[in-house]
């Protein structure tokens, strides 16, 4: 798993992120699909070819709808 830029993202959830990422099977799940979609996003704009952009704002609202989910569920876990 890369770096944990949710952790950059969220810095007043750090202790919590890396605890349910352990304690949590459902957080941690989401947290690894969040991670392959950023890589995949990154992938595709680094990329020298030329993007189909519909489908990577797809990808980018996917990701964003997993920050969101994952945000409600560290918000609620307080």
């Amino acid at each position: 798993m890369k770096s944990c830029s949710l952790i950059k993202e969220l810095p007043e959830f750090k202790a919590k992120i890396i605890e349910r990422k352990v304690t949590d099977a459902e957080f941690a799940r989401l947290l690894a699909d969040y991670y392959a979609l950023e890589q995949q996003i990154e992938m595709c704009e680094k990329s020298q070819v030329i993007q189909d952009e519909v489908a990577l704002k797809e990808l980018r609202v996917r990701c964003l709808t997993l920050k969101d989910r994952l945000y409600m569920r560290l918000k609620h876990a307080e």
